[in-house]
């Protein structure tokens, strides 16, 4: 899907987060980064816990891509759960009072056991995560402490798909608060990305790493769902019309929002595209950095 190695942000023994409104294309999106980088991330093993085993057989096929073990756990009975092995003291502590999710445990365990996987993917978490309330952070967090300690114990790169905050209806300053319990489960795991549509048929996906700043891709999607990354000469060229609006004085983003949002040849109105399109500006070396919420052009001394 991309030239940038994403296995980098991947590290073992550790939990990853892909985050992004229910429909937006997770699940597509995660699909084509394991398999683009199923030879460094080794042996696959994909857990669904929301959607039966034939739902995700469509992909596949769509993505012509070489299927990995996948199983549902709504399509399997429970004799097929196995049983759950002896965690140290802690983790036996930690699951003692949420019985409703030892058995997401005992499927695990036993789906390793058998598969011996480097690399186990979660869809969707919320629906696994050993939480006594998922409404509550501190339960959250203990949950997720669970999970963590998990990935750990068996020395595996743990990815969850996670359902963002659904009251949260417009972009926030930092797109990592649409995240549920955000600084919670942030703290909680190694890598996040957060899958967003910008406008239209135009997406991104904002990558945040432990130890590298963060990295917007710009995608779009091919009538199957599948994304494909937009190359700069596109981004730039979708970006200039609202160059035309950017000021050689300081310019408040409030009016450069309205003016474009009354300009014809601008495909992309909303608040958020249009941030994300000036930012492809100043990349380009076209529009100095915003300062107090003001941008204008980059001239030549």
């Amino acid at each position: 899907m991309t030239d940038l190695d994403i296995t980098r942000y991947l590290t073992p023994s550790e939990l990853h987060l892909i985050c992004g409104r229910s429909g937006v294309g997770k699940t597509h999106a995660l699909f084509q980064i394991l398999n683009t980088y199923r030879s460094k991330l080794g042996k696959l093993l994909y857990l669904a816990t929301d959607r039966r085993q034939e739902a995700y057989q469509g992909l596949f096929a769509k993505g012509n891509i070489p299927e990995w073990p996948l199983f549902s756990k709504i399509s399997l009975g429970a004799a097929e759960l196995g049983s759950a092995e002896s965690y140290d003291d802690e983790i036996n502590r930690k699951l003692a009072n949420v019985e409703n999710r030892k058995e997401c445990f005992r499927w695990l365990d036993s789906m390793v056991k058998i598969h011996e996987p480097d690399t186990v993917v979660v869809d969707v978490a919320q629906r696994f995560v050993p939480c006594a309330n998922l409404n509550q952070s501190a339960s959250v967090a203990g949950g997720m402490g669970v999970m963590a300690e998990w990935a750990v114990h068996h020395k595996l790169t743990t990815i969850l798909v996670w359902h963002p905050n659904k009251q949260l209806r417009e972009k926030l300053n930092d797109p990592f608060d649409l995240i549920s319990h955000s600084h919670v489960v942030q703290g909680l795991t190694s890598t996040k990305a957060i899958l967003e549509q910008s406008d239209g048929s135009n997406y991104t996906m904002t990558l945040r790493g432990p130890t590298f700043p963060d990295v917007i891709i710009d995608l779009s999607k091919d009538d199957n769902g599948f994304f494909k990354v937009e190359s700069d000469e596109s981004q730039l060229t979708a970006a200039l019309p609202i160059y035309e609006h950017v000021g050689i004085e300081a310019t408040p983003l409030a009016v450069i929002v309205d003016a474009a949002q009354h300009d014809q040849k601008v495909s992309a109105t909303s608040d958020k595209a249009i941030r994300i399109h000036l930012g492809k500006l100043i990349d380009a070396g076209l529009v100095e950095k915003p300062r107090r919420g003001q941008y204008k052009r980059v001239t030549s001394s």
